[in-house]
């Protein structure tokens, strides 16, 4: 009977993860260069394709450790528990929450990089991660509007078309500057002046 694959060790698929997310928000996904990575972290061709698969496969692999490192620095808000007086504190406090991170972890930037790199691949981990802002997005929209923090004069589905687009170039914008904490409360200004009642 065969014995089940060995994991990687720890330390070789962290300076792989680490090689490929610094390769990635570099160059981008095309112009990475899997070899290069690989060298870089001290991996053999063999091992990698062996724990980890293909290019893109590491891509997902880097997509989602950074997601999840994000997700360890930053707790969005329950909507639903959300007052008047509480919604735009939220907001503020998710922003401050963000600036904390990127400064107190700059490696919860890659994230947000991964999200915006025009070539990347299809990738599970980005994916998801788009799929549950957006309806996390929808949900604070919706309770927003409930509860008479949010402008409720335009249509839901324009309204939130219109915030998200925001919202992403916002982000963009943020990740240039280093997610400062300067950048963070622009960020807020900008959301008040598109939502506020």
């Amino acid at each position: 009977m065969a014995r089940p694959p060995r994991p990687m060790p720890a330390r070789s698929r962290q300076a792989m993860i680490a090689a490929a997310a610094d390769a990635f928000v570099a160059g981008g996904y095309q112009r990475a260069s899997l070899n290069a990575i690989l060298r870089s972290a001290g991996v053999s061709k063999s091992s990698a394709y062996h724990h980890v698969g293909d290019k893109e496969a590491l891509f997902d692999l880097v997509a989602r450790e950074h997601v999840e490192l994000l997700a360890r620095h930053v707790t969005l808000p329950d909507p639903a528990s959300l007052t008047v007086d509480q919604w735009w504190e939220a907001i503020d406090d998710l922003l401050a929450q963000l600036g904390a991170a990127a400064r107190d972890e700059p490696r919860t930037l890659v994230a947000g990089r991964l999200v915006h790199l025009r070539d990347a691949p299809a990738s599970p981990a980005l994916e998801e991660f788009r799929g549950q802002l957006s309806q996390w997005g929808l949900a604070m929209l919706e309770r927003g509007r409930e509860v008479r923090a949010v402008d409720d004069s335009l249509p839901i589905a324009l309204q939130a078309t219109l915030a998200t687009t925001v919202a992403i170039e916002v982000d963009r914008w943020a990740l240039q500057q280093e997610a400062s904490d300067q950048a963070h409360a622009a960020a807020g200004g900008m959301l008040r002046r598109l939502l506020q009642p």
